[in-house]
């Protein structure tokens, strides 16, 4: 899961997502265009990167504000409950406008609104809020076999049956591996471990998965496992959630 989806229109630069980043070390994944160009799929939660907040920006305070904004925010926070939605708005000297603007936004469905010419540890602060909350309900929603995801923020994994903190490689592994319906190929984990003149070896490689398989019970059971698929990589499969294998391993091949 991703902590936040950023609509870049309205931002004029990269400067909010800069701020996101230093203010509360959130994991941002952006869009091009406003909120009226994020569909209804990349919110969901079936998604592999679905949100636990959406940012987009409102316009600014003594301007009105856009129809088209209000009708997607009412749409999309109408479909998505479980997602949090805040608008930031640019109020600049225009106080006396504050509270109409608001007010407009939350009726809209806007879980929040924050000053995007502000204090960038109070706009951090403020996105962070929500998405631990909508994190910790999504966590208390999930069920005993739903698919494990990865908390980037507190780098744990979450299932049904609880979390897991992970090392910082685990949690690439298993991000990884979760954002995938397919076999995440061995020289793509590596790729991404390992950067530079300095490379781990294929041991490395099978250590972070082997900590991961004595994990992963934690969180989920045996409802999901990672299996090895031979000359190719590790997948994220169903398991059996009624099963004990005691953590062990299915090998698949690859033929052809």
């Amino acid at each position: 899961m991703t902590d936040v989806l950023l609509a870049r229109g309205g931002f004029g630069d990269d400067t909010t997502l800069l701020r996101l980043h230093q203010a509360a070390d959130l994991s941002v994944r952006t869009v091009a265009g406003s909120l009226v160009d994020i569909r209804s799929d990349h919110v969901a939660p079936t998604h592999r990167s679905a949100p636990a907040c959406v940012l987009f920006a409102a316009g600014r305070a003594g301007e009105p504000l856009d129809a088209d904004v209000l009708e997607a925010l009412c749409r999309l926070a109408e479909r998505h409950p479980e997602t949090a939605f805040v608008a930031a708005v640019a109020f600049g000297d225009a106080t006396a406008q504050r509270s109409g603007v608001v007010a407009q936004l939350l009726l809209a469905g806007a879980d929040d609104v924050v000053l995007l010419d502000g204090d960038p540890a109070e706009l951090g602060a403020r996105v962070a809020a929500r998405v631990r909350r909508v994190t910790r309900e999504r966590g208390e929603a999930l069920t005993a076999s739903a698919r494990p995801w990865v908390d980037v923020r507190r780098r744990e994994a979450v299932g049904g049956r609880g979390r897991v903190e992970l090392t910082a490689k685990e949690a690439m592994v298993l991000e990884m591996l979760t954002a995938s319906d397919g076999v995440v190929l061995r020289d793509d984990i590596g790729a991404a471990l390992w950067t530079g003149h300095w490379s781990g070896t294929p041991k490395a490689i099978d250590m972070h998965v082997a900590n991961l398989r004595r994990k992963l019970p934690h969180v989920c059971g045996e409802a999901w496992r990672i299996e090895t698929v031979r000359g190719a990589g590790f997948v994220l499969a169903p398991g059996d959630a009624d099963a004990d294998h005691g953590g062990g391993a299915t090998v698949w091949s690859v033929t052809g």
